[in-house]
């Protein structure tokens, strides 16, 4: 009797020490695929919006998401741009237009979408921007593809003048003052701040379980945050070739 209980004492510290190993191993598991997949995002965004442009034709918008799509109580962004990348299935044009967004996720944690026109912008379509301002509107959104699961907040942020004031809504066919002065119209801003918010597979899963009214003080403690500049390459024009 008294070694039974001594193997059952012992057969119940490994299976102890077993469940602590495995919630360990899968919360570090869950935090490097986040940093995976976050990080990645931000470079594919970063990478699309250095090629963006704006003038008197394109035109660069970003604002709140126009579906009010929110994440346990905070609205993201969304980003709408032409983007000048080759796409070998299209040799006419090199033209893109680039929308980043999240899904409407019912107050939950979404998913970050990129989607975008290539081919249609050149079919003398009047939905698109070689043809309408308002194309990232007139057009609608494609169909994205998803970058990343599980976020909790994305933002934009442009300078508004010199002491560091910033605004997460611009549209470039408008005028912003700016040091004194104003953003002329056509023009994509200076630079842009992006701020992407993340949670793991398991801790999405945890919030989600949780009443409304703790999920922001969990998602404040527990969301791995990204942010990145942009500064435009082709914020002064480029040149035919």
């Amino acid at each position: 009797m008294t070694a039974m209980t001594i193997l059952v004492v012992i057969v119940m510290m490994m299976t102890m020490i077993f469940n602590d190993a495995d919630k360990i191993w899968y919360l570090g598991t869950g935090r490097t695929l986040n940093c995976i997949s976050g990080r990645a995002a931000m470079n594919l965004l970063s990478h699309d919006l250095e090629y963006a442009v704006a003038d008197d034709l394109l035109t660069f918008v970003m604002r709140q998401d126009k579906k009010l799509s929110q994440s346990y109580g905070f609205t993201n962004d969304e980003v709408c741009f032409v983007s000048l990348q080759n796409d070998s299935r299209d040799k006419a044009r090199t033209a893109r237009e680039v929308f980043y967004y999240v899904t409407n996720s019912a107050g939950k944690a979404g998913t970050l979408m990129r989607g975008y026109y290539s081919s249609a912008i050149v079919n003398s379509n009047v939905q698109h921007c070689y043809y309408a301002k308002n194309w990232y509107d007139a057009a609608g959104r494609p169909p994205g593809s998803p970058i990343v699961e599980h976020v909790t907040a994305f933002s934009l942020f442009v300078p508004t003048n010199q002491n560091g004031s910033c605004t997460s809504l611009y549209d470039s066919t408008k005028s912003y003052a700016y040091g004194g002065g104003y953003y002329l119209s056509n023009s994509l801003p200076e630079y842009v701040d992006v701020y992407l918010e993340v949670l793991d597979e398991m801790d999405a899963i945890k919030v989600d379980a949780m009443a409304p009214g703790l999920a922001p003080a969990f998602v404040e403690r527990n969301a791995r945050r990204y942010t990145t500049r942009v500064y435009f390459q082709n914020r002064l024009g480029y040149k035919k070739r």
